[in-house]
């Protein structure tokens, strides 16, 4: 199977998937020390603004997360990353796993 995961970053399983794990780590994290193998990991920041097919994907993901404006709080802490990392608005940059773990265990 050739899966490209960064024509995938940013729709709306990636937003699943990294609403939990943020979750997981903030509420594992704070209850003691913590190890975390993220064994489907890809990179750590993602440009959504190239590839106009990732782009659609995206539009129907992160973009939608970041105009909703009724978000429950698992979701608006992924939308509150988003937001630091893009200071002008929208969402150009989208963070993968690893800059969402590292973020959460400081």
């Amino acid at each position: 199977m050739n899966y490209r995961h960064s024509f995938h970053a940013g729709n709306f399983a990636d937003l699943v998937k990294h609403a939990l794990v943020l979750w997981l780590v903030k509420t594992r994290a704070a209850a003691g020390s913590l190890t975390v193998l993220d064994t489907h990991a890809g990179a750590g920041l993602y440009d959504l603004s190239g590839d106009a097919v990732r782009s659609k994907e995206a539009e129907a993901g992160v973009a939608r997360l970041m105009t909703d404006p009724d978000l429950p709080p698992l979701m608006q802490a992924l939308a509150d990353r988003v937001a630091a990392l893009n200071p002008d608005g929208g969402a150009r940059f989208y963070p993968g796993s690893p800059l969402l773990i590292a973020d959460a265990l400081g």
